[in-house]
């Protein structure tokens, strides 16, 4: 699953398929709904089950993001996450994330 920092209208997936003991890929285009994230680089994601998360980066013009968004991969809908309590962390890029 891949995020192109130039799109928020779609994800790219990349699937394998096993024919006759040999590996074939290929890309394709998902459509997405919802807020996505807005265009940017060095940000982190992992996935958590069928959710995509995305945390942080860079935009283009350089400003650092602190947002938090989620994929669900099942309806692929994007949602911003809210930080309970208020207290979020700073912005930055190239965060880590694990799951």
């Amino acid at each position: 699953l891949m995020h192109n920092h130039r799109c928020d209208d779609h994800v790219i997936i990349y699937s394998v398929t096993k024919l006759l003991n040999l590996l074939y890929g290929r890309f394709s285009k998902q459509p997405t709904t919802g807020n996505a994230p807005s265009s940017r680089g060095l940000h982190a994601a992992t996935m958590a089950g069928d959710k995509a998360i995305i945390f942080g980066g860079a935009a283009k013009s350089g400003e650092m993001s602190n947002e938090a968004f989620v994929l669900d991969t099942n309806t692929w809908e994007w949602k911003s996450i809210t930080i309970a309590g208020g207290i979020a962390p700073c912005p930055r890029a190239g965060p880590c994330l694990c799951t």
